[in-house]
């Protein structure tokens, strides 16, 4: 095996483990954010490799011609499905996150606004005694 089909095949490797990836996180409920972190922990990871990988095989450009480029072209499409289903869940997700944020502010402002500025002490109770 030459270098390009090394090169290749590591490309392929990589967007494979990305689709099996993406393919599991579709399958998967989707919960609040240590779901979300993990998911895109993994991704960041898994996105890095992919990079590695392309810029080795960037410096063949003869492998552009290759046979094992339709199998990876084939990959990267059925990786961009896999985005457009899961991405609208992920993005629902995050406004679900956003607005209960959001919520919580406006409610610990709320709170500010009942706590006593005086002395916590007891006040007129222990100065009537």
């Amino acid at each position: 095996m030459d270098e390009i089909e090394v090169s290749l095949n590591r490309s392929i490797e990589c967007y494979r483990a990305l689709l099996e990836f993406l393919e599991g996180t579709a399958a998967q409920k989707l919960n609040y954010p240590p779901t979300i972190l993990a998911i895109a922990r993994r991704l960041e990871e898994l996105q890095a490799q992919i990079e590695e990988a392309d810029v080795e095989l960037a410096a063949f450009p003869e492998a552009a011609n290759h046979p094992l480029q339709r199998e990876r072209k084939a990959l990267m499409e059925k990786i961009d499905r896999q985005n457009r289903l899961i991405f609208p869940r992920l993005a629902a997700m995050m406004a679900v996150i956003k607005a209960e944020l959001s919520q919580l502010k406006e409610s610990q402002n709320a709170l500010t606004g009942y706590r006593s500025r005086g002395d916590a002490r007891g006040g007129r109770i222990n100065n009537a005694c």
